[in-house]
C-alpha cells in the first residue's frame, strides 16, 4: 500500500511543477489531472479506475458509446500481470521458500549491531517453538527466553554442524591428559653416527660450475670500492 502512494505521489507532484513553471493555479490543475487519470485505462487491470470504481466511464471530454461491463476478463488480466511480476521479482532477487520448521536449531539476525565488525547473526542458538506461516517464535537454548521473529531473520543450523558441535563438546568433556616421555640422553655413537651421515651427504651433493666473471672494459681506467 506505501508503494502505491508514493508512485501517485510522484506524478501529482510531477503536474504539480509543470503548473508552477507554466505559472497556473495548481488547484484546477490537479482537479484536470485527477480526470484525466480516472478515465485512462489502468497498464495493469486495462480498465480505467471509474470504471472499476463506479462500474461505469466518467464523462470526459471525449466522447465514448457505451458498451456492456464485465469485470471477469479484467479480474484475469489483472491476476496474470501481478503473477509475471511475481515471477520476475523473485528470480531477481533469488526468493526461495523457507525450509524452517518447529523444532529446528536456528541463528537468530541481530536487529542492532554495535559495530561495523559484529556478525549479521548471533552465535546464541534458538529452537523453532512454533511456526505460523512467516511468523516465527524462538526460544533461547541458554537463558529460555521466547522471541517472536519473521521467518527471513532466522538462519537454519544444518544437521551435520550440529552433530559436529556435539561431537566436540563431547571430546573437549572426554579428554585426558597424556604423559609425554623425556628424551633419553644421547650417547657418544649415536652422535658420531649423525655427524657421518650428515658429512656423506654433503660429499654427495654436486658442485655448481660458476663461469669466469671480467670486469668491463670501460671500467679499467677506474679504481672500484
Amino acid at each position: 500500500m506505501n508503494g502505491q502512494v508514493e508512485r501517485q505521489n510522484r506524478s501529482i507532484l510531477k503536474r504539480l511543477r509543470i503548473a508552477q513553471e507554466l505559472g497556473k493555479d495548481w488547484r484546477k490543475e490537479l482537479h484536470d489531472y485527477l480526470l484525466v487519470y480516472h478515465a485512462t485505462n489502468h497498464a495493469t487491470t486495462g480498465e480505467a479506475p471509474s470504471k472499476l470504481m463506479f462500474g461505469r466511464r466518467i464523462k470526459s471530454k471525449l466522447p465514448r458509446v457505451p458498451v456492456c461491463y464485465d469485470d471477469e476478463a479484467v479480474r484475469d488480466f489483472d491476476n496474470l500481470q501481478k503473477e509475471k511480476g511475481k515471477e520476475y521479482t523473485d528470480k531477481k532477487r533469488r526468493a526461495a521458500y523457507s525450509e524452517v520448521e518447529e523444532g529446528d536449531k536456528v541463528f537468530v539476525k541481530r536487529m542492532k549491531k554495535n559495530h561495523k565488525l559484529e556478525a549479521d547473526y548471533s552465535p546464541e542458538e534458538y529452537q523453532v517453538v512454533k511456526k505460523s506461516g512467516s511468523d516465527v517464535i524462538v526460544r533461547s537454548r541458554v537463558s529460555g527466553k521466547e522471541f517472536r521473529r519473521n521467518v527471513t531473520h532466522l538462519k537454519k543450523i544444518p544437521l551435520e554442524q550440529d552433530e559436529a558441535q556435539t561431537e566436540a563438546q563431547t571430546t573437549s568433556n572426554d579428554e585426558t591428559v597424556q604423559v609425554i616421555p623425556e628424551d633419553e640422553p644421547t650417547s657418544s655413537k649415536q652422535l658420531d653416527c649423525e655427524a657421518s651421515c650428515e658429512t656423506g651427504v654433503q660429499q654427495q651433493e654436486p658442485l655448481r660450475f660458476r663461469r669466469d666473471r671480467q670486469q668491463p672494459t670501460k671500467f679499467k681506467d677506474y679504481i672500484p670500492y
